[in-house]
């Protein structure tokens, strides 16, 4: 039997509200997510994006994330972890990103991956990955791409999915709005001005799951998977889930 995978919503390190800082409240629920783990070990950890909640990192909220991806891999094979919107933003001090930061921290560890574009990876012969990144504006400048982010993704999804067999099933990992969405308060979020899960891709056969960040309050709309995030200062979400335990097989 093979063991479970565990997917984490947005954890939102650095978060401050009216001058309170948040880091070792958000420390403390990790340790729920750590004691889990210690008890019954999983295969793959998944974190869906926004790690951190402000683009200029202080050394306190650098230190909480870069220890929780350590302490974590004990206990998992692999790692991966997915750009947010916030991850991707630039800090005031330096042109690199969180991610990028970490990669040099981590000097590309064996087992812990970071996804900063759309990527696929193979995890048997019938099951494959998909990971979607929140795509920043200023990162498709970087690689001289005049297209929308929302254009590009979907352009770039349409071709990876073709080199996928139609005899596969796919589980998809994201960090991006979709239609439906709703607040904590039963509100529809609005999808203009905000990169979006594209219809075409909930409506193929072989996605079986898309566990998706982003979007704070815990919710499922048909095969798309929401486990919520632990900032619960905006949307009036009051969560107590924001992680959860997955068998592809089940």
């Amino acid at each position: 039997m093979s063991k479970d995978d565990l997917i984490i919503g947005d954890l939102h390190f650095g978060l401050e509200y009216k001058g309170i800082d948040f880091n070792e409240r958000i420390s403390e629920r990790m340790s729920d997510v750590f004691e889990s783990i210690k008890k019954e070990p999983v295969d793959k950890i998944i974190f869906l994006g926004d790690l951190v909640h402000i683009a200029a990192l202080s050394i306190d909220t650098f230190y909480f994330v870069i220890y929780w991806v350590k302490k974590l891999k004990k206990y998992s094979n692999v790692i991966y972890l997915i750009q947010g919107n916030h991850d991707g933003k630039l800090s005031r001090n330096d042109e690199k990103t969180l991610f990028e930061l970490m990669d040099i921290i981590f000097d590309y560890e064996k087992g812990i991956m970071f996804f900063i574009d759309l990527k696929i990876i193979k995890v048997n012969k019938k099951l494959r990955f998909l990971f979607i990144p929140f795509i920043e504006r200023l990162m498709l400048e970087k690689l001289n791409i005049k297209d929308s982010p929302q254009k590009y993704i979907e352009d770039k999804l349409k071709k990876k999915l073709k080199k996928i067999p139609k005899d596969k099933s796919i589980i998809v990992f994201s960090h991006l709005n979709f239609l439906g969405a709703k607040d904590g308060g039963g509100t529809e979020l609005p999808v203009h001005n905000d990169l979006f899960i594209p219809q075409f891709l909930l409506k193929d056969k072989r996605v079986k799951k898309v566990f998706n960040g982003h979007v704070h309050s815990p919710q499922e709309l048909g095969k798309l998977i929401v486990p919520g995030s632990l900032e619960t200062l905006r949307y009036g979400e009051g969560i107590k889930r924001f992680f959860i335990r997955v068998n592809y097989e089940n």
